[in-house]
């Protein structure tokens, strides 16, 4: 979700935490080693990819906020 300019990220149980940019599609943490990845279909964003140590899990956007 973004915060004014700051795009947030939050897992259940987690503190939110920011996305800074590594590319056009791709974030990462400043606090750990994994990145978000945002892939598109149809237009517009349609899953992201969490990439960790411990392997990728993918979600599917499930609202049609498209901010």
């Amino acid at each position: 979700s973004w915060d004014g300019e700051q795009l947030m990220f939050e897992m259940p149980g987690q503190p939110a935490t920011e996305l800074l940019p590594s590319s056009e599609k791709e974030f990462f943490f400043r606090v750990a080693p994994t990145t978000v990845e945002f892939l598109n279909g149809e237009g517009s964003t349609r899953y992201l990819v969490l990439h960790s140590e411990s392997g990728e899990t993918r979600a599917k956007r499930v609202n049609g906020d498209q901010q």
